[in-house]
Order: C-alpha cells, then structure tokens, then sequence
C-alpha cells in the first residue's frame, strides 16, 4: 500500500493494485474496504480504485458461480473472499462522488456481464447488485431524522426567516430523494452516459424480467431493481427522443429480418407475406433510438381501404391495390378496384402493433406511436376519416372457459339452477331457453347423444365448456348449431370485454390498452380471425376499435377517472338492458 501511495506512474500504481487483488483473494482482503476510504480521499486515484473494483468483482462472481454449483467444494477462503469482495463494491460505490466514477468501472461491469457464461451466473451478478447495491437503510434513516427534525424546530420569526426555511426543507428534501435512490442507479445513470450503455441496460432489465416471470415469488431486490430501471428507461425513451420512420420493402433484409422475427400479432409467413403487408396501399411504422441503431422498438402495420373498418382479418390480409394511393417512398402508384367506385381511402386500419424489445415492458410507446403514424396517414392522405383496428381478444377463450367450470362447480352440476332469476345483473353465460335448444339439437346427433349419456347430472356449463374446449361446434355434424354458439358467444365477447374489470380497468390487456389510447369499442366480429391461433385465444372473434381524434381525450379522461366505456350501440345490444349502460356508454 505504501509502494502504491509513492508512485507517480499509473502503469505502474495499476499494476501493484492488480497483484494486491489476486493476493486479497486468499489473504489480506480484510483491510481493503478500510483502505478505499482514504485512497478516494485523494485527488485521482478513483481510476486506481476501480481497476481493483472490476477485478474483484469478476473474482467474487467466479467464486459464487462455483459456490452455487457445488457448495461443498467452494473453500472457506474463497467464500469469505467473495462476501469481502461484496463489501468492497458498496464501499466503493458509496464513497466515490457520481461525477468521478471513471469509464473503467462501466468497462469492467459491463464485460463481466457479457463473459458470463450463463442465465444462472447472469441472475446472480443482478442479485449482487440488488442486494449490496440497493437501497441503503442507514442513510435512509439519517436523512428521514433530518426531514423530521425540521417539523421539531421552533418557527423563525422575522421578515426575511421565510426563505432561509424553505431553502432548507428544499435541501433536505433534496438529500432524502437521494439517499432513497439505491447505488446501483448512480452507476446505471453512469453506464448509461457510454457507448452501447443503454443497450446494455436494455438487455440486463430483460434478463431479469425473464427470470422473474419464470420465478414469480422471487425476491423483492430484483423486483426493485426492474422497476427502477424502468423508471430510468422510460426518461431516456421519450417520443422526443425516437425516430419515426417509415419501413418499406427498400428498407434493407437486416431491418425486414427483424420486422418478421418480432411480428407477435399475425406471424409473417415468408418474404412474400412481407411483401404483400409492405404493398403501396400498406404502411409500416417503427420507433427507433440512436442509442439502439437498427432495432425497432415498436412496429404498427396499416392498411389503407375505402368505406367502413374490415370484419375479417382474411379480408385485411388480401386486400389490393388503390386507385388513389401514391407511395411518396418508392414513387409509383397502382390501381385499387373498389366495388363502387375508384375513390382515395377513406379509413386507415391498424391491424397490428408489436414491441420488440423485452428489456422495454412497461414503458407504453405504443399509444405515441399510433398517434404519430394516424397524423402521418392523415397527412398524406387528407380523404382518410376513420382511424380503426382490427384486434384480436387474447385472454377471451380462457376466461370463458375457466368460468363456465367455476359456474358449474358452484352450481353443482345441475341443470336446474341455471335460470335468469338466480344470476348476477349481467348477462348469463347460456340463458334457460339456450340451454334447452343445445340439449334437444344434441340429441338429435348420435355421437352427441352418447355425450349426454355418458354421466349423470352433467349441466349445461360442463356441456357448454366441452363443446368449446374441444371445438365440437365446429363439426359438420353440429352445423345446425352455429347460430346459437354465435349468439353465445358474441354475448359473452361484449361481457367480457365491457363488464369484466381489474382494479376498475378492462380484463382484457388488448382492450385495455385501446381504451386508455382512447379509442372506443365499435363492432365485436365474428369468426373474424379462423386461424389456429385465432381460435386459441377468442375463438376466432375480433374486435373494431375506432379512434375518433376529437374525442381521444375525452374518451381517455373518462375511462381512467371514470371508468366509463365508450361502445357503440351494436356492442351495447349483446348486453341486456340493466347492465349501467347509458346511452352508448357504460359503467
């Protein structure tokens, strides 16, 4: 220690304290945390420090990846050498000043992290950070004693004593805010002011929300960590700071590449699936960051048509060419025959948005995005009126089977019980005339009928859910019943959607998202979507969301502090008429 306080050569101060670290590992590492007091105190040894700060750290990781692995033979020498290692990265972080952290410490942390070798050591390297990195509760309680301590003093008197207290319980508030924040942020802050830093911090924050979704009652450090760093990502992923571009089929394979890759509403089935969705009368939009150059960060497909919303995805998938439709971005234009006449689009369809970014859950940029590209489309096209969608209903399917099971479970499988009287105000699952239609029409099936005969008291629920679960209604023999699974579950698509709530916003998160958006529900589909994967997740149902641009805010005011639901009266109709509906819109 003495040899390095006298040296003047950094080549050389660096190469003493690399010796003093891999010596610590098996003998004097004790007295380290003591020394880095003292050498932060003086004028330029923060570089020095954090040479030994990533040294030790990358040593400390090592011997707990072995530790976890084989417990039993880890020694002694190296378990403490990792603990003290621990000790020394929080005594580093708290006592060298924010501005003086050196690129080294980022250079050091951040290869570390790309060197480890798996999912396992990358969890832990987060755990280490959460857990000597957080939040601080000494110097929370010291600065909670001050702030308390200001209600404690006697007032000031005189003529000037005001702004000598507020400058006070400014300053203190000040030094609460901070000793709240945990270290780890003061580094990330650092980190992210370099070169791939934010991509780095992308990538950490997707890796423990990875591993959180696979553990969900794992501990409360890591939890923290992912909020607090998406609280950061979402100050340096403003829409000021995106580009918005325009991808077309000129875009580049690199970029097209990754719009198909991250397609997670309708799977792009090859080049020539891309090629139709970038077609003149298509339009795809993404958000991009110049800390992320080349990865889009959310991506919304449009398709320009002529007259009301699409019904069917089948018919936004294959729509033609417009007449009207002049691609500003590879100069052609191309003919669109519409039914009744060739006329410039009237309506602009979102039937998809996509984020491609896991390390960015949480952070809605989707709602800008679809206000920038609806101004876009607008501009370029002042015919276009209508702004709608054509969204799927993920969580349906689920949701109606799991609660036909609880209803017949609570009904105890008997028939009987199921009457209009004995239900909630809102709609029932299958009315008693539904029930009693199913039934007869079943039995007229032989296949069917060995179904009804097969158990005793088998309800109508436990029917109800087999034919959907196993898509019976589907069969030609039960062609005679599609009228009826219709009218149920159209029925039970506007419940679900309108009447089922979580902390007073829609269950749905596809729903959800539109109305805060502010947008409002206009037609429930059927059979909009008979894809494998429609079906899976609504049964082939789609829903039409319109943006009316001079009533977004109004629209988005009334859902979260009202919690109203603007619906058009076909939607309402699905619901009987005690369910708080007003108007076109609903409780």
């Amino acid at each position: 220690e003495s040899q390095i306080r006298s040296s003047c050569n950094p080549f050389d101060t660096h190469r003493m304290l690399r010796a003093l670290c891999r010596r610590g590992l098996t003998a004097g590492l004790s007295t380290i945390p003591h020394r880095v007091r003292s050498m932060v105190s003086r004028k330029g040894s923060a570089q020095d420090l954090m040479v030994l700060w990533g040294e030790m750290l990358e040593q400390a990781q090592k011997a707990s990846v072995v530790g976890a692995q084989d417990e039993s033979n880890m020694s002694e020498g190296r378990s403490r050498a990792a603990s003290r290692a621990r000790s020394l990265i929080r005594e580093s972080a708290m006592y060298i000043p924010q501005g003086d952290i050196p690129q080294k410490v980022h250079a050091s942390l951040v290869q570390c992290y790309y060197r480890l070798p798996s999912m396992a050591a990358k969890i832990w390297f987060c755990q280490l950070l959460a857990d000597e990195l957080g939040t601080q509760r000494g110097a929370v309680d010291g600065a909670v004693r001050k702030w308390l301590a200001l209600n404690q003093e006697p007032p000031s008197k005189g003529e000037h004593a005001q702004l000598p207290a507020a400058d006070t319980i400014l300053r203190v508030a000040a030094n609460l805010s901070v000793a709240a924040q945990p270290l780890y942020m003061r580094l990330f802050h650092a980190i992210a002011q370099e070169k791939g830093g934010i991509c780095f911090l992308v990538r950490l924050r997707a890796d423990v929300l990875d591993f959180l979704a696979e553990q969900p009652a794992f501990g409360a450090p890591l939890r923290a960590l992912a909020e607090n760093l998406r609280q950061a990502l979402a100050s340096w992923f403003t829409p000021g700071l995106l580009a918005f571009e325009r991808i077309s089929w000129s875009s580049g394979a690199e970029l097209l590449e990754k719009v198909m890759r991250n397609e997670a509403v309708h799977p792009i089935r090859g080049w020539e699936d891309l090629k139709r969705r970038l077609h003149e009368d298509r339009r795809v939009y993404a958000f991009f960051h110049p800390c992320l150059p080349g990865e889009p960060l959310v991506i919304l497909h449009c398709a320009l048509v002529w007259g009301e919303p699409c019904k069917g995805l089948h018919q936004l998938l294959g729509l033609q060419q417009h007449a009207h439709i002049h691609d500003t971005a590879q100069g052609s234009s191309a003919p669109f025959a519409s039914d009744a006449a060739q006329q410039p689009p009237s309506t602009a369809m979102f039937y998809s948005i996509s984020a491609t970014q896991r390390g960015l859950a949480g952070i809605d940029l989707g709602k800008f995005l679809i206000k920038q590209v609806a101004d876009s489309v607008k501009q370029e096209f002042p015919s276009i009126s209508t702004f709608a969608t054509l969204s799927p209903v993920p969580g349906f399917r689920q949701w109606l089977l799991s609660r036909l099971l609880a209803e017949d479970l609570q009904n105890g499988g008997r028939p009987e019980e199921l009457t209009l009287q004995q239900q909630s105000a809102y709609p029932p699952f299958i009315s008693k005339a539904e029930a009693s239609e199913l039934i007869l029409s079943l039995r007229a099936v032989p296949s069917m009928d060995e179904l009804l005969n097969s158990r005793s008291g088998f309800s109508c629920f436990t029917l109800l859910h087999t034919m959907l679960h196993k898509e019976i209604f589907l069969q030609p023999q039960c062609a005679h019943l599609h009228e009826l699974f219709k009218n149920i579950l159209m029925r039970n698509a506007a419940r679900y959607l309108l009447l089922e709530k979580r902390r007073n916003l829609a269950l749905d998160p596809v729903a959800n998202f539109h109305f805060r958006n502010g947008a409002e529900i206009q037609r429930i589909n059927w059979m909009s979507d008979a894809s494998e994967q429609g079906m899976a997740r609504s049964f082939g149902i789609c829903v039409n969301y319109v943006y009316n641009l001079e009533q977004v805010f109004d629209n988005n005011r009334m859902y979260l502090v009202e919690h109203k639901i603007r619906a058009s009266k076909e939607v309402c109709a699905w619901l009987r008429s005690d369910n708080g509906l007003v108007g076109e819109l609903m409780v």
